[in-house]
Order: structure tokens, then sequence, then C-alpha cells
């Protein structure tokens, strides 16, 4: 019997990663960065992001637990939240254009979960994983000019059976 079990966090950000990669390249004219956490270098004006945009945190409400039956206790299963968020933005005020991009982006987002339910094997072989929630959490000029869109999601991860 191993003494450690790998967890499925780490694969599971690179996937949603490469999500976000194949939407933006999915989407040329919109010209989106993507970023695991809080960017640190220039950001573009649009842009996609595996975190939250406040702090930059990456997974919320983690629980690891041990498998219900004496017989099988050596396993463990984990579930888990992925932050994700969406930023559309442009200098000029058009409103519509901004909200148009900001849903474009998350449909592609959302197509990438549809096609691959099991996270390209990062959570098999018993996890599945979905977007939870969307928000709109603020539109409008951003810094006082131009205008802007920003969505947060949360990819739930559950049902995820640790293995060596």
């Amino acid at each position: 019997m191993p003494d450690t079990l790998t967890s499925t966090v780490p694969g599971a950000i690179g996937v949603l990663s490469t999500y976000l990669a194949n939407v933006a390249t999915a989407n040329p004219s919109l010209e989106c960065g993507t970023y695991v956490g809080i960017p640190v270098a220039t950001v573009t004006n649009n842009y996609m992001m595996v975190g939250n945009y406040e702090n930059g945190q990456l997974i919320q409400n983690y629980l690891q637990t041990w498998a219900g039956l004496p017989a099988v206790a050596n396993r463990k299963n984990e579930q888990y939240e992925i932050l994700g968020t969406i930023r559309t933005w442009d200098g000029s005020s058009s409103p519509v254009n901004r909200l148009t991009d900001a849903f474009t982006l998350l449909d592609g987002v959302m197509s990438q979960f549809a096609n691959d339910p099991n996270g390209s094997g990062a959570i098999t072989p018993s996890g599945t994983w979905s977007v939870g929630g969307v928000e709109l959490p603020s539109s409008g000029p951003f810094g006082g000019k131009g205008w802007g869109a920003l969505i947060t999601f949360t990819v739930t991860v559950i049902n995820v059976r640790l293995t060596a």
C-alpha cells in the first residue's frame, strides 16, 4: 500500500488553464490573455484567469474524506472548487460589445467542459467537474473610463478518488 496519495488539484488547474488558452486562440479578434493567478506582467484589456480577480485565490472549499467502507479505508476522495475570472475592457464606451465579448469567452469555456467531462483524465478514475456558478460582479467604467465586464465562475470538482 502506498504511503502517499496524489491530489488532482494541480492537474485540474492545468487542464482549466489549457481550456482558457484554447478559447483565447479560437477568438483571436478579442486579443485575450490567459493567466494562472493574478497577472503580474503587462495585462491585456481582455483576459481570462484561473483564480479570483481580487486576490488570486485558486481553490476553495477543499475537502478530503476517507471512503465509507472499512474494507476500502485506504482510499480517500477529494472535492473542491476552482475559481475563474473573465474580464473584457475597452477604452471606448461600448457596453453591449464588452458584454458580448465576455459571454462569448464564457460560452467557449463552457463548451470546453461539455466536451471533456472527465477533465482530460486529470480527475479520473471517478471524478466529475462542471461549472457550478457564474456571476457578473462588475460592469461599467473601470478606473473611471472606458467600459468593461467582469465575469467570475466556479468549477466544482466532486467524487475524485485519490490514487498513488
